[in-house]
């Protein structure tokens, strides 16, 4: 197998890691002197939202200005608890889009992990939480203070 030491790392690595896409040709790939991963960290230093941008576009058609828009519409703060969190999850209707992907129409609003894994648990089911509420409201008084 041919190898190949990186510029930057200087790890002897297979030739595969160094391959940028194609020529213009189409047919013949260019080997950089940099490999995958090298590449990929300082892609991280001089753009740190890349990785929530590629997320945001391949899970849920949604881009990062969209995002920041869906937060600020929402105050900075979770859709259910109302809450600053450190990070949010896209909410969105699953009978839309079962799958892993999202069309991006069916996008409900941003969520921080605790409130996304509530109703997750409830499969979003309307009369399960309006069941849950009235069980938690007709145990109030019989919790112990």
């Amino acid at each position: 197998m041919e190898t190949k030491v990186c510029s930057k790392c200087c790890v002897e690595q297979p030739l595969f890691k160094f391959f940028n896409g194609y020529k213009k040709d189409k047919v013949t790939r260019r080997i950089i002197p940099v490999c995958h991963h090298c590449r990929y960290k300082q892609r991280l230093i001089s753009d740190p939202t890349h990785l929530k941008k590629r997320h945001l576009k391949k899970f849920y058609n949604l881009t990062m200005e969209k995002y920041k828009e869906i937060l600020d519409q929402q105050n900075g703060l979770c859709g259910i608890c109302h809450e600053k969190k450190s990070s949010y999850t896209v909410d969105h209707d699953h009978s839309c889009c079962p799958g892993e992907q999202t069309c991006g129409n069916c996008i409900r609003g941003l969520l921080c992990h605790g409130c996304n894994r509530g109703i997750g648990q409830f499969k979003d089911d309307v009369d399960k939480l309006k069941s849950a509420i009235r069980y938690l409201d007709s145990h109030k008084s019989k919790t112990p203070h």
